[in-house]
């Protein structure tokens, strides 16, 4: 029987790695009362009950900002995969789904990257808005990653359920 007992031990020991093979950051809004300066608007959101508001006296959204070791402090998961929904009822021009990663040490852009909603696409409803990147294997830890939705042409929309996942 010991025999058994060992096989069963170290199975579940192998089974149960420590290395992350993601980790995701999720702003759904419903904790940004009392804690944040983001405006929300209560009842109209695609999930829960609180969106965020962005009117015409705003050209982006709250803002994802950390360095890659703030993220995951043992290694870099490169492949970077943001979502979020947006919701117009007037729009008439884009709005855009940005990635920034830079270098502190001398503020060098290492990727920028969008992804753009049409206003066809979000007026009337609920719609997600995804960008997925994939960064260089020489990535450093201290390298800041930003992730916000931007408003150039400053129209009313609502934000909602802003994903932000590093994968391996």
């Amino acid at each position: 029987m010991k025999p058994l007992g060992f096989f069963l031990g170290l199975l579940l020991l192998t089974g149960c790695s420590t290395e992350k093979k993601s980790n995701s950051f999720v702003n759904d809004y419903e904790q940004s009362i009392g804690w944040t300066q983001v405006p929300v608007v209560k009842g109209q959101s695609h999930s829960g009950w609180y969106a965020e508001s962005i009117t015409p006296d705003r050209e982006f959204s709250s803002t994802f900002l950390a360095s890659f070791a703030q993220i995951e402090p043992a290694r870099l998961l490169p492949l970077i995969l943001a979502d979020v929904w947006v919701y117009g009822t007037k729009l008439s021009q884009p709005v855009t789904l940005v990635l920034h990663v830079s270098d502190p040490a001398d503020g060098k852009t290492i990727a920028y990257k969008t992804s753009d909603l049409n206003p066809q696409d979000a007026n009337g409803k609920w719609t997600n808005l995804l960008l997925t990147h994939r960064l260089p294997a020489n990535s450093k830890g201290s390298y800041i990653c930003k992730v916000y939705l931007w408003n150039p042409n400053k129209q009313t929309l609502l934000v909602d359920d802003f994903r932000i996942s590093f994968e391996k």
